[in-house]
């Protein structure tokens, strides 16, 4: 409580008590919600974020996708090594607690925003416990996906924890900034999507590019040891800067270019950079301090900038524009400085390629900068709209996210981690069980089967994945009969009961934990009643 208070900003809220005693009987607050990675995704329908089928079938979950969509098309901008990313338009419940009154003081906030808020959505982050209570008072799960630093680069920075030095990626400790070595390695290959339109083609690359300049513009900034090009000059003491600058630029709004996707390729990036260190030149006589700090600025930064260029790979700099423009065009200052994001950033392919980075995971929303994110489990992250939706009933009703996020999960209970992999069990009763982070995806399976027998929570109606995947890969005719209700399977006659087991085992992975013994009775045959209380 006291780390929200420290840091939400603005801050308001309502503490209830007795009017008698004065005793506190509750409390909320409010602010506006924040993210501090650098790459931030709402998407209800990827499997990175921790909404299981079990969450599909027991829990409200935004299974049209609408609701993460209307959340991803909402402004963004702010420094995530500052003070985060702020989402405008989207207020966040940070604390909420009641002896009996929480669902008054939650309504009385909620009616508060809708009446009086420019905020269009309102999301907070839930505990296993308090979901059942958010859901009746009209929230849903949404999923959401961020990039995290790499775990070398978190361990470097625990390493030299209390120095007191400001962590710069690709700078050693006690390094000057001009050291800074390339971090990003984009893949060697890329899955290009088949598309009429060639641009199209290129989008992928495009999130690589953009990771990267992340990274470079970091490096770049440290090296403004005045602090004098971070910030947009104010022309109000300054009043002759804009009639000797043409085009003022500083390093938060390259920052708001990298955010937003405005960059197309690396030439445009590095054109941007000269940009800012000739205006502070230009403006600025030989001699002054920040004349002298734009010149070496430039200097030293060129020298990190080629080191990119060498190490990123050529298709990768050449982005979608060739490498052949001098800089940003002007018209995307504003939009860019707003927060409102470019069009590829959306695309399908940019966003698939983003998924496919192993930095890239399910969302915790309240974590220690040192935390390794890949040893949690996703947040519970609810929303709700504060005004009626805008999208169409048939919209509304669809189970498009659902469905994807179904069709990609790596397993029954299991969310990808990086490199490793969470399980995750949650029953019909609302109670969840957090089984660890294995390295291979099967043994994650495994433990959440073996959680489910031990709490005689079979597969909810319709997750009957044993069926399908028989049916589908290895035994048409077995899996039809396991399929249909009331129905059990026999072997044919003079098929015997180990090549009934050889086939079940040979099944996908959903069939794995069918090798036991125990499917089978003292005689030999299979025992049906595991059978179906297993699948």
């Amino acid at each position: 409580i006291l780390d929200r208070v420290d840091t939400d900003d603005p801050l308001f809220g309502y503490v209830v008590r007795s009017e008698a005693q004065g005793w506190m009987q509750g409390f909320v607050t409010v602010t506006t919600f924040t993210t501090w990675q650098p790459w931030f995704r709402w998407d209800s329908g990827c499997a990175l974020s921790g909404i299981c089928g079990d969450d599909w079938f027991h829990r409200r979950c935004d299974s049209s996708g609408a609701v993460a969509a209307g959340l991803e098309a909402t402004p963004r901008f702010g420094d995530p090594d500052v003070e985060g990313v702020i989402w405008s338009k989207v207020a966040e419940i940070s604390l909420l607690g009641g002896l009996g009154c929480g669902g008054a003081v939650l309504r009385g906030v909620l009616d508060e925003l809708t009446a009086e808020s420019e905020y269009e959505y309102v999301v907070l982050q839930a505990t296993d416990s308090s979901v059942p209570f958010y859901e009746a008072m009209g929230f849903v799960r949404v999923g959401g996906m961020a990039c995290y630093a790499p775990v070398a680069e978190i361990e470097a920075r625990q390493a030299s924890k209390g120095a007191g030095e400001k962590n710069v990626p690709g700078v050693s400790s006690g390094a000057h900034p001009s050291t800074a070595q390339p971090t990003v390695r984009p893949p060697a290959r890329l899955r290009v999507p088949k598309h009429e339109d060639d641009r199209h083609m290129l989008v992928p690359r495009m999130y690589w590019l953009h990771k990267a300049l992340r990274d470079a513009l970091k490096q770049l900034r440290a090296l403004d040891y005045l602090l004098a090009f971070q910030e947009p000059v104010d022309t109000t003491t300054l009043w002759d800067y804009t009639a000797k600058v043409k085009r003022p630029l500083c390093f938060t709004d390259m920052l708001a270019f990298v955010q937003t996707g405005r960059y197309e390729c690396f030439t445009q990036f590095e054109a941007d950079f000269a940009t800012v260190c000739e205006n502070g030149m230009t403006y600025n006589p030989p001699g002054t301090q920040w004349h002298d700090c734009a010149e070496v600025m430039l200097a030293q930064g060129r020298v990190i900038l080629d080191r990119w260029r060498r190490a990123l790979p050529a298709y990768i700099r050449r982005g979608m524009a060739g490498g052949g423009t001098a800089g940003t065009a002007q018209r995307h200052d504003a939009p860019a400085r707003r927060g409102v994001k470019a069009a590829v950033m959306d695309n399908v392919a940019y966003v698939a390629e983003a998924y496919r980075d192993p930095d890239v995971l399910g969302y915790c929303h309240w974590t220690f900068p040192d935390q390794l994110c890949e040893d949690q489990f996703p947040s519970i992250m609810m929303a709700k709209r504060l005004r009626p939706p805008p999208q169409p009933l048939q919209t509304m009703l669809s189970t498009a996210a659902r469905d994807r996020a179904l069709a990609a999960s790596p397993g029954d209970g299991v969310v990808q981690r990086g490199r490793r992999f969470a399980a995750k069990h949650s029953t019909s009763a609302g109670h969840n069980y957090y089984l660890g982070i294995f390295d291979e995806a099967g043994e994650a399976e495994n433990a959440v089967y073996d959680s489910r027998m031990e709490h005689s929570d079979p597969l909810p109606a319709g997750g009957h994945a044993l069926a399908l995947a028989v049916q589908q890969q290895q035994a048409p005719e077995l899996g039809q009969q396991l399929g249909q209700q009331g129905k059990r399977p026999a072997p044919a006659p003079g098929e015997s009961i180990a090549l009934l087991r050889r086939r079940l085992v040979a099944a996908p992975r959903p069939a794995m934990a069918l090798r036991g013994a125990e499917a089978l009775n003292a005689a030999g045959d299979v025992r049906f009643d595991v059978l179906d209380a297993r699948t």
